[in-house]
């Protein structure tokens, strides 16, 4: 587990300073060891988060929608925020198609202020050309989402700022616009929350 080291003076006991707020990332089913390590070490270096790999969770298949073969993020997120240590937040990784039951399908899904998110890769790995996308592209998407997404749950909104990672991407092409950072009011918004 992540633990500030203790504080140390003399003729006073030592005593465990607070945990760090800390991300756990969690492959949901059969997932590229690759995707859930670009993950993590995204999250860690843009988003300012530490974040660790976890042994993968079975595939959320008590989530399949009927009739649409996708899975709904909703109780993915519910059971991924179950039994998480207060300052443990978690992000799920999918390679099934994820859908909520009034949108076709999301990137992503997160409690906003919550305790988990959870993203899939299988439309991210959709070339321009409606092939599968060259790997570096798919690599990138990934962070964004996770970043993006993991925002959330630490309390951040959707920005209207050109670029900023923070910004709603319905389409594919709006996401690879996104750049891998922060304007500069999410930016101050997330040092802020990140230090919570």
């Amino acid at each position: 587990m992540w633990q500030v080291p203790v504080e140390h003076r003399s003729g006073c006991e030592e005593k465990p300073l607070t945990k760090r707020r800390h991300v756990e990332v969690v492959a949901l089913g059969q997932v590229e060891e690759l995707a859930i390590s670009v993950a993590a070490a995204n999250i860690q270096a843009i988003l300012g988060l530490m974040a660790r790999v976890v042994p993968p969770w079975s595939d959320p298949d008590y989530a399949v929608l009927p009739g649409r073969g996708q899975y709904n993020a909703i109780p993915v997120l519910k059971e991924l925020s179950r039994q998480a240590e207060n300052n443990t937040l978690r992000l799920g990784i999918t390679s099934a198609d994820l859908c909520l039951p009034f949108l076709s399908f999301v990137y992503g899904e997160a409690q906003v202020n919550g305790k988990a998110a959870v993203i899939s890769l299988h439309r991210l790995k959709r070339g321009p050309d409606g092939k599968t996308a060259p790997s570096g592209l798919f690599l990138q998407r990934l962070a964004k989402v996770a970043i993006h997404e993991t925002a959330h749950v630490i309390g951040m909104t959707h920005c209207r700022q050109q670029g900023c990672i923070m910004c709603f991407s319905l389409e594919l092409e709006f996401l690879d616009a996104l750049s891998m950072s922060f304007c500069p009011d999410c930016d101050l918004d997330r040092r802020r929350r990140v230090r919570i």
